[in-house]
């Protein structure tokens, strides 16, 4: 089977709710989490964010205090972080507010890999297009389509996931799998 999955688009107000570990990293350690009042005060901080910009040693910084400083890794031209890359490239610099939306859409793709990773075993990622956009390929014959319907359809809230679709794996996918894979005899050096 194949399963493609797009997470949430992030609301306005996403940042209404800042964790308190980015809160605290963006206030110098100290802070907990950032709670707004309502959508009009969310709005003048998403402004005042928008405003805020870090060069890459400042983001490798960021990504340490926060915790997962592997992930600063990821912010390169074939990244997941490549549009902060390419932010960097033309400004010198990345803006605060791009920068957390990218770390928040991570924090739902890792989510997204732990769930498919524990409901089905056999679950293996086949492509991550965008930020938000992924396709997983479950090679157990032991599932039924409407049993992968319905743990995707009982979890999408919680996994921030959008919109879903599920269904057979095709023989051109099958195809472009091995031609794209190092089995195939043209793609050896």
């Amino acid at each position: 089977f194949t399963l493609l999955a797009r997470t949430s688009a992030l609301p306005v107000n996403c940042f209404a709710e800042i964790p308190a570990h980015i809160a605290a990293s963006l206030n110098g350690g100290k802070g907990k989490g950032a709670i707004y009042k309502d959508e009009t005060d969310a709005k003048n901080i998403l402004i005042n964010l928008s405003l805020c910009r870090v060069n890459l040693d400042n983001l490798k910084k960021l990504c340490m205090s926060m915790g997962k400083p592997q992930r600063f890794s990821q912010v390169h031209s074939q990244g997941s972080g490549s549009a902060l890359y390419e932010m960097h490239m033309v400004t010198g610099t990345v803006q605060v507010e791009s920068f957390l939306e990218w770390w928040i859409l991570e924090d739902l793709f890792e989510s997204l890999e732990g769930f498919f990773a524990n409901e089905f075993e056999k679950a293996m990622l086949t492509e991550r297009s965008t930020l938000s956009s992924c396709r997983y390929s479950v090679a157990d014959k032991g599932l039924s389509l409407p049993r992968i319907f319905g743990v995707l359809e009982k979890n999408k809230k919680s996994l921030g996931i959008q919109e879903y679709s599920v269904g057979q794996t095709t023989l051109e996918q099958i195809f472009n799998q091995f031609a794209g894979s190092t089995n195939n005899p043209e793609n050896a050096e």
